[in-house]
């Protein structure tokens, strides 16, 4: 992907140094020279010479296509995960109809499509932020009518070393 990152650092700006385009793709600068003679050997950009010392990188229309053809991949593959991801909630959302649904892990993009989907159901749910929160529910409540539900692989290691029993949607897609 490090030559994809450097022909979008070029379609952002043509006149980046390879300093620029180091900085900003993190690569060495030693790694972004020698990916900008692999893509204009590969003819998928040019280099114009400004300066002597400053030189234009510009995207050839094979460059624009070759970001073009990443770009609809990468839209294709998230529309499909998500797709999946939905498809995994509506089974959550059945096999643990009536019970105490416990959300647990990060705030992030997976969160807001769980959270909408159970909103749209009109299932309740707990958002919980610290592991203290889901032990005092679940020691007052020993009834098995509850239910802890993450997505954070990270949320998955902490349940686990707790001991506490989780249903993780990553296992899932």
């Amino acid at each position: 992907m490090s030559e994809i990152d450097v022909l979008r650092q070029i379609e952002q700006n043509s006149t980046s140094t390879q300093r620029d385009i180091a900085k900003n793709t993190g690569l060495s600068l030693g790694m972004v020279n020698i990916l900008l003679k692999r893509l204009v050997k590969k003819g998928l950009i040019k280099m114009e010479r400004l300066t002597p010392r400053k030189i234009k990188y510009i995207l050839t229309p094979e460059g624009i296509k070759r970001l073009t053809t990443v770009t609809y991949s990468y839209i294709v593959s998230s529309i499909n995960y998500l797709n999946r991801l939905e498809g995994v909630i509506n089974e959550v959302i059945e096999r643990y109809e009536g019970k105490n649904i416990m959300l647990y892990g990060k705030k992030d993009e997976v969160f807001s499509v769980l959270k909408s989907k159970l909103d749209h159901h009109g299932t309740e749910y707990m958002v919980l932020n610290n592991l203290e929160e889901i032990h005092k529910i679940l020691n007052k409540n020993q009834d098995g009518n509850r239910v802890v539900i993450t997505w954070n692989p990270e949320c998955c290691e902490e349940l686990e070393k707790k001991n506490i029993q989780y249903f993780c949607l990553l296992d899932k897609l």
